[in-house]
């Protein structure tokens, strides 16, 4: 059993409903120790293998949790899948959108310099791209995605 604590987000894991159910009940009560509320309408459960289903239903306070098939946390989305490619296509289409507000002033400008282009792309879209990868565990068809993007970017600014 596992929990990940960051500022009011907090992700509880564990391998089965009734570690989960123990987790959960642990947790809410020290949350009321400190004087703190856990929401019913926040909180959620993903569960990859379908075991939480029905009888095994998690509940807080006695009120069923809501089963859902993703959620985002710090950033980063979680499916039950256990799939990277929406997190990786959601990265892909923020590296995009951050390309295409510089593209006509700075990447597409014939009197900007490339060593300035490329820095400017080194801070402003790369991040985007890459945000919260640390946390990812990428397939090679991943992986592919993402170098395309980066070489097709590249690319573009060298024209």
């Amino acid at each position: 059993m596992w929990r990940l604590l960051f500022a009011d987000d907090s992700a509880l894991l564990a391998t089965t409903p009734s570690q989960l159910q123990v987790l959960m009940k642990v947790f809410n009560e020290m949350a009321k120790e400190f004087g703190l509320v856990v929401s019913i309408k926040k909180t959620e459960v993903l569960d990859p293998t379908g075991s939480c289903e029905h009888a095994n239903r998690i509940s807080l306070d006695d009120a069923p949790l809501a089963l859902v098939e993703d959620f985002k946390y710090l950033g980063s989305r979680f499916t039950a899948s256990l799939s990277m490619a929406t997190e990786i296509n959601g990265r892909i289409g923020c590296a995009w959108m951050a390309f295409r507000q510089l593209q006509h002033k700075v990447f597409l400008n014939k009197r900007m310099k490339l060593e300035t282009k490329l820095s400017l792309y080194k801070t402003m879209v790369f991040p985007a791209l890459l945000y919260a990868c640390e946390s990812w565990a990428p397939s090679t068809e991943n992986w592919a995605s993402l170098r395309r993007i980066h070489a097709l970017h590249l690319t573009m600014i060298l024209g």
